[in-house]
């Protein structure tokens, strides 16, 4: 969850300058083909319409089977967070850095906090987003582990690699061409069109916000005056005040950057 260049950045700031070299972060995009129509429509069991390909043609995909884990309950989610000491990093800056990585967290990121709480708190059986990726796999996870069903509306220019993977977890995925409709337009659309669906913005909703709370409980269970500084990332903002919801909840004095 911390981008190192920011973190830099803002500790640097915060602390008068630091010598040294800079952290380099870099980003591996990776470009997969989508499997074909009949691939995803291949296999036994439940299936329904998944929207239309870049050709036009009808994709079907049946929902993936639930996995239960021997000994591990629904309570278990989500995962704890990942804490890893960055000794090479701490040193450039001169501060004790950890970062908390959501790596390992249910579809790779802190998304699933969010989504498995709209999922087990909202009262309905279908789940609406938009998504270019990320927050669609994690609702279309959370939505098929509670045994109920997730439509995410995507741009078609979306990574095929997600476009796969939230199809993956059993989703409705609805492709909004953004030459001719706004995610916004395309949302209202698709809202009007499935009036049973609760309609989970990835950022601006409360049941998002509180489920990313849990992260910042966790930081702050790990002690009251472990950290000075907490550094999170903003594009929306909803992990952002999540995190800074379940520090004040946990008493933590912790300072949100």
């Amino acid at each position: 969850m911390l981008h190192v260049e920011r973190a830099c950045r803002l500790l640097r700031r915060r602390r008068g300058g630091c010598r040294g070299g800079q952290g380099q972060s870099g980003e591996r995009h990776e470009v997969q083909r989508e499997r074909s129509a009949e691939s995803a429509a291949a296999g036994h069991g439940s299936s329904f319409r998944n929207g239309v390909d870049g050709h036009g043609r009808s994709i079907v995909s049946r929902r993936p089977p639930l996995l239960h884990c021997p000994g591990v309950s629904f309570d278990d989610l989500p995962r704890p967070t990942t804490l890893v000491h960055a000794p090479r990093l701490s040193a450039v800056l001169g501060a004790a850095v950890t970062l908390v990585a959501e790596t390992f967290q249910e579809t790779g990121s802190f998304k699933f906090r969010a989504a498995w709480n709209v999922v087990r708190a909202a009262p309905s059986q279908a789940f609406l987003t938009v998504s270019s990726g990320n927050f669609g796999q994690a609702l279309a996870r959370a939505a098929a582990l509670a045994g109920k069903r997730a439509i995410v509306a995507m741009p078609a220019t979306s990574a095929a690699v997600k476009v796969a993977a939230v199809r993956h977890w059993g989703a409705q995925v609805e492709l909004l061409d953004p030459a001719r409709e706004s995610r916004a337009a395309g949302l209202a659309r698709l809202a009007a069109a499935y009036p049973e669906a609760y309609v989970a913005s990835p950022y601006d909703d409360p049941l998002v916000i509180a489920g990313n709370a849990s992260l910042g409980r966790e930081i702050a269970a790990l002690g009251r005056d472990r950290f000075d500084d907490v550094v999170v990332p903003v594009g929306g903002g909803g992990l952002a005040a999540g995190v800074a919801t379940g520090l004040a909840e946990a008493g933590s004095r912790a300072r949100l950057l």
